[in-house]
């Protein structure tokens, strides 16, 4: 509930209290003002009362003292007690009206206090009412803001899965696109690979057959030069045998003699 709601409903019930306060007020007062008259009507009618009672004993004692008779004393006691009758009367009918009177500022009061708490009540309903209409209408709006997140949420998945294959077919058309550069540079490098590995392959054949004629020429004169030292060498061991051979003889026969 805002501040200014709060300010507004204090406001209205310190209105109703000082319209009920002015309605029990002006009630009473109006009340006070009937019952007041009618006391002084009363006040009024009882004042004539000693009045007649001097009259009627004034009356009476002349009656007795001149003897004006039975009749005359009758009719004197008879009209002075009808007059005081009819002013007690009328002292009791104001009494019953002072009564009345109070009797309505009560039923008034009672009538006002039963119209306040109907009202009371049905401005509760009311306020119930607007506040089961308000909640109603929350969840209404709450339910619609759900369906608008889901119908949004719909939205942005059916617009990511047609990003997501649009993304997959330019994938496609950029990996075919490279598949075939691919194989054009490979096929180019291949070709290229194979001239170039022709003429490697030329190349080390040349540079083997001159390498292998002169591993055959430095062979055939280290056999050349082997075969001669070979044969100085068995010449010279021949040389030796022969002399160490002729030393042995002598040295055997030297023996034999001694």
């Amino acid at each position: 509930m805002s501040f200014m709601k709060k300010i507004g409903d204090v406001f209205n019930k310190a209105v109703e209290k000082t319209g009920e306060a002015t309605t029990y007020a002006s009630e009473k007062a109006s009340m006070v003002t009937a019952q007041t008259k009618f006391k002084m009507e009363q006040q009024k009618l009882r004042g004539k009362i000693p009045n007649l009672y001097k009259e009627l004993g004034e009356k009476v004692y002349i009656a007795m003292r001149d003897d004006l008779g039975h009749d005359v004393l009758t009719e004197t006691v008879t009209d002075y007690t009808e007059q005081l009758n009819l002013i007690n009367a009328e002292i009791v009918e104001l009494d019953k009206k002072i009564e009345d009177v109070a009797q309505e500022f009560e039923e008034k009061m009672a009538e006002a206090a039963e119209a306040r708490e109907q009202a009371a009540a049905e401005k509760a309903a009311a306020e119930q009412a607007a506040a089961e209409q308000a909640a109603a209408e929350q969840a209404a709006a709450n339910a619609a803001a759900a369906k608008a997140t889901a119908e949004q949420a719909a939205i942005n998945a059916t617009a990511e899965q047609v990003l997501a294959n649009q993304t997959v077919e330019e994938v496609g058309t950029t990996t075919s696109g490279v598949v075939e550069e691919v194989k054009s540079t490979t096929s180019g490098v291949v070709e290229e690979v194979k001239s170039v590995g022709s003429g490697v392959v030329e190349e080390v054949n040349a540079t083997t057959s001159g390498v292998v004629e002169e591993v055959n020429a430095t062979a055939s004169g280290v056999v050349e030069e082997v075969k001669a030292t070979t044969s100085g060498v068995v010449e010279e061991i021949g040389g030796d045998v022969e002399e160490k051979f002729a030393e042995a003889a002598k040295f055997d026969d030297k023996t034999f003699i001694d």
